[in-house]
């Protein structure tokens, strides 16, 4: 597996094995909720667990809007929305 470590200077591409992979995985699953957090932080925000639920949501959004229950919104739209909402959220 290839991925990135992030300094402040550059990011560099570094192989890891599996079992080398799995030790992290462990390593993390060890962590207390505060240094979970703080690695989430370093890692730019990302936690499976949302990840996890979200991919859960779109599927169940995709299942709505296939069988007719709901009608998806134009992009655009959406995006002219969230633009003004963070624009208010910002002005807080």
């Amino acid at each position: 597996m290839v991925t990135t470590v992030r300094s402040s200077e550059r990011v560099e591409p570094i192989l890891l094995s599996r079992s080398r992979l799995t030790e992290i995985q462990k390593a993390i699953e060890e962590l207390a909720p505060e240094e979970k957090e703080e690695l989430r932080d370093w890692l730019g925000g990302y936690d499976p667990v949302y990840g996890r639920e979200w991919a859960a949501i779109a599927q169940e959004r995709i299942r709505q809007i296939e069988s007719g229950e709901v009608a998806p919104l134009d992009g655009e739209q959406v995006a002219k929305g969230m633009h003004q909402l963070a624009k208010q959220l910002a002005q807080q």
